[in-house]
């Protein structure tokens, strides 16, 4: 292989961690809270993993932000609200219902 080629891969891998990174800023910007993620994969890879199960994840999450009253998080590259504080949750069900409108699905 050429050098050329070598010279496109790497384009394309920094072009790729560029994206990723732009992808994982969403939380930073808008000055929420996020625990580390892995690129690409966001916080999924604990999620997924075989030696831990997803609610123990969520729970170590809250109690390494020190029970704050929310996070973000990154489903791969989709940005997802934790809401740990149940008097803000109970604002958002009742009265903020309405703003809330991007929701997903849950099969």
């Amino acid at each position: 292989m050429g050098a050329e080629v070598w010279l496109v891969v790497a384009g394309l891998m920094m072009a790729a961690w560029m994206y990723s990174r732009w992808r994982h800023s969403y939380w930073s910007s808008r000055g929420v809270p996020t625990p580390p993620f892995l690129p690409f994969l966001g916080h999924m890879h604990k999620q997924i993993s075989l030696f831990q199960f997803r609610w123990d994840y969520i729970d170590e999450v809250y109690y390494k932000n020190g029970g704050s009253k929310y996070c973000g998080l990154y489903e791969l590259f989709r940005p997802v609200l934790m809401i740990g504080d149940p008097d803000l949750l109970k604002n958002i069900f009742v009265k903020d219902f309405d703003h809330f409108v991007d929701r997903r699905r849950i099969l």
